[in-house]
């Protein structure tokens, strides 16, 4: 309900300036489109979706206004309404405004984030969905502030929106593994004062060489954390558990960078995060976790061979002064790897995209194609596969899905 809220609050306030200012150069856009999803191993539909989307632009002057809003019906007849972005953009000689609900892309990483921190995710159908649309809007104001070939950004988001999570009953709802059947509790909300914000920051750099960004934030982590409180019965038995998930502040200091060297684009990425709620097995500890700081650092490479557009990435991610009770393993190595294609001048595209996790190991593969016979339509069939036994990607084994879309644009 609050998150419905804040979009309403959002275009209402988006809608309001747009009748205040006289169009000069209206735009309007939008795509409607049906979505089926079958598993693999058992035929059973979990997505039937229809989504129609529109994006509504306005421009006067030196002010833009963007609105873009959404419906989507399930085949149970319910209905999802909402805003992806709905702002105004003031531009002046040397500082750009943006106020609204809006999405934010900080980073070079594809499909893995380390500084792209400012937007949550909508992760209630995991990683299948598109990776645009797997980001949320935030409420916030940012300021670019312009000086020569460098750019300063400022961003304060005053009400805080967690990522949304699979719900109980769908294939992609993971509960915490307890020796007993826990208590539940839900998360409590995160305040509204002024100082319960988030603030992030960000200069960047762009050169004909090199492409520099130094990133930085304060924040509510977008997924609660649990605390798990015990009850013994007698020492060492355990008579009941309580997870109440919790949402916590969280630091990062990072940067990335990017660059062509010959037919590659190399791109870097690093973040320094703290502190961490890790999960542990020490049955001594009254919360259930303990705080660790963690590094993040990436890789990746971009080149194109025989109209093949190839990508690769390596993600690090070392937790310092690691504990043997943790969970979480001291060193976590992912990969990522891309291949796209395309024939009959972009009409008919072929991609896949590939998750790989070294520790379980674990994967998730992603390949489809998309056939587009006239600008307006298009038609896609992608496959999901998961693979492993455990991991972030293994956990999902037996998800195997086929995602078939039908899509017209105007």
């Amino acid at each position: 309900m609050r998150r419905f809220a804040v979009q309403l609050l959002a275009a209402g306030m988006a809608l309001a300036v747009a009748v205040s200012i006289p169009a000069q150069e209206p735009s309007l856009q939008g795509r409607l489109r049906h979505q089926l999803g079958v598993t693999v191993d058992d035929a059973e539909i979990v997505r039937n979706v229809v989504t129609a989307e529109l994006e509504i632009g306005y421009r006067a002057g030196g002010i833009d206004l963007l609105m873009n809003p959404y419906i989507e019906i399930m085949s149970d007849s319910t209905a999802d309404f909402g805003v992806r972005e709905a702002y105004l953009d003031y531009y002046t000689d040397r500082v750009d405004f943006r106020v609204g609900k809006q999405i934010v892309i900080w980073g070079k990483a594809d499909g893995l984030a380390i500084t792209d921190i400012v937007s949550p995710k909508d992760l209630r159908n995991f990683l299948i969905p598109d990776f645009r649309e797997l980001r949320l809007g935030v409420i916030a104001a940012n300021a670019s502030i312009y000086l020569g070939p460098a750019v300063v950004e400022f961003i304060y988001v005053p009400v805080f929106t967690p990522s949304v999570l699979p719900a109980p009953g769908s294939i992609w709802y993971t509960t915490l593994e307890t020796p007993i059947e826990p208590t539940i509790n839900p998360a409590p909300a995160v305040g509204s004062r002024l100082d319960d914000g988030e603030f992030y920051g960000r200069l960047r750099l762009q050169t004909g060489a090199v492409d520099i960004d130094i990133a930085g934030g304060y924040y509510w982590t977008n997924e609660p954390s649990p605390t798990i409180t015990k009850q013994f019965s007698s020492p060492g038995v355990l008579s009941a558990l309580t997870v109440s998930p919790e949402h916590y502040r969280q630091a990062l200091v990072g940067g990335a960078i990017s660059s062509s060297v010959g037919p590659f684009i190399l791109r870097g990425e690093s973040g320094f995060f703290t502190p961490k709620r890790l999960i542990t097995t020490d049955m001594a500890n009254v919360d259930g976790y303990v705080e660790k700081n963690y590094l993040q650092t990436l890789a990746g490479a971009d080149t194109a061979l025989a109209g093949v557009d190839l990508s690769a990435q390596l993600m690090h991610q070392y937790v310092l002064e690691h504990e043997q009770t943790l969970r979480h393993d001291e060193h976590t190595w992912t990969a990522t790897f891309r291949a796209r294609t395309s024939f009959l001048r972009e009409q008919l595209v072929f991609d896949a995209f590939t998750y790989v996790g070294f520790n379980a190991p674990d994967a998730l593969v992603k390949f489809g194609a998309t056939w587009a016979p006239v600008d307006a339509f298009s038609f896609r069939a992608e496959a999901n596969l998961f693979f492993g036994d455990e991991g972030q990607f293994g956990a999902y084994r037996g998800n195997d899905l086929v995602v078939i879309s039908t899509r017209y644009s105007f």
